[in-house]
């Protein structure tokens, strides 16, 4: 593995303090995300960080297609590093985080300013025009066209457990349901049943195995196209640079994109000082990403710290942050043949198709 400079950005100090937003979340926009777990934010990141931000996805993902995706660019893009390390956002997720901790009996106002903030991960989508398809079918499959977000609670996936998990996912386009905005279930985050992690793929579902978690349940979307369940989803008009704010635990969704242009989006994903390591919280036949395997000093019940999972508020770590300085971040290679046997194991189990 090699570091790697996306083209036409510049380098940007990460160990410079975390830039701030051109605003902060108001008292009644923290009251909302606490009720709903999901808000839509406007005004609050610059133009300069918003074409910075596009031309590390542009660099980063393909062209052409249904999709593109990609996670932990950092781990080997300086682009994607100076992103995280720097992003405003991050003070967002800060307030967000500390009235999570706080609990929504304390008032609208989060207090602790200086709680701890851990970035866990990038992840970039990019839903391409309709016209980039090549003739590949877009009619529906049995669960929505193909090229669309399956339905999904980000923390099946996930090989971690508490409360304090937000991602930031930020709109690089003009974002509508026509385009593939994101939909999500009010009041899911609250739900006893957890449902079966559905991955994304160029044409369509991949499911991830399991022997524990619940099918997912037919809802009103325009995700899947369909009609008469008990659940309905609710969506967000987004113009370039506004952010969805969500908790990992959300049912969430996406259309495809049928439109003439694209949808980029980038989601930034962030941890207060709650979340432990537990890949077998579903059971050994549960498949989640391998987001632990990159750090061999750390095991199930470990909080999520360390340079893999780095410390961007109230100040960097400047120990953290050399090790990606010096290299690139790599998958630990006995952690990673243990993921890919279990991956094998769960998808014999659910007769499920996962690949390694």
């Amino acid at each position: 593995m090699k570091i790697e400079r996306s083209k036409g950005v510049a380098p940007i100090d990460v160990m410079a303090p975390t830039e701030l937003p051109q605003r902060l979340l108001t008292a009644s926009e923290v009251a909302s995300f606490m009720a709903d777990r999901v808000i839509h934010v406007s005004g609050v990141l610059s133009s300069d960080w918003l074409e910075r931000i596009g031309a590390v996805v542009d660099a980063q993902t393909d062209v052409g297609g249904l999709q593109s995706m990609k996670a932990n660019a950092w781990h080997t893009d300086d682009g994607m590093h100076g992103i995280i390390m720097n992003c405003p956002l991050a003070h967002l997720a800060q307030q967000v985080l500390s009235k999570i901790a706080e609990g929504p009996e304390t008032g609208t106002e989060p207090r602790d300013v200086g709680k701890p903030i851990r970035f866990f991960y990038d992840q970039m989508f990019v839903k391409h025009p309709n016209a980039d398809r090549d003739g590949e079918a877009t009619d529906q499959d049995e669960r929505g066209h193909p090229g669309n977000t399956p339905w999904h609670h980000d923390i099946t996936f996930w090989p971690v457990v508490g409360e304090q998990i937000v991602s930031i996912w930020i709109a690089l386009d003009p974002t509508n349901l026509r385009n593939g905005g994101l939909e999500f279930v009010p009041g899911s985050s609250e739900f006893e049943d957890r449902y079966q992690a559905m991955g994304v793929g160029s044409k369509g579902r991949l499911p991830f195995g399991s022997d524990t978690l619940a099918p997912i349940p037919k809802i009103n979307s325009a995700t899947t196209g369909e009609t008469g369940g008990s659940l309905s989803a609710i969506s967000f008009n987004m113009q370039a640079g506004d952010i969805l704010i969500f908790d990992a635990k959300i049912l969430h969704g996406a259309p495809p994109n049928l439109s003439e242009r694209a949808r980029r989006g980038l989601a930034l994903r962030y941890l207060g000082d709650d979340v432990v390591l537990d890949d077998a919280k579903y059971g050994e036949q549960t498949s989640m990403a391998p987001f632990d395997c990159y750090d061999e000093s750390l095991s199930n019940g470990d909080k999520v710290t360390g340079p893999v999972y780095p410390q961007v508020l109230p100040e960097k770590i400047p120990s953290e942050v050399a090790v990606r300085i010096r290299a690139p971040i790599a998958p630990c290679a006995s952690k990673m043949a243990r993921w890919q046997e279990r991956n094998r194991a769960a998808a014999m189990s659910a007769s499920v198709p996962i690949k390694p």
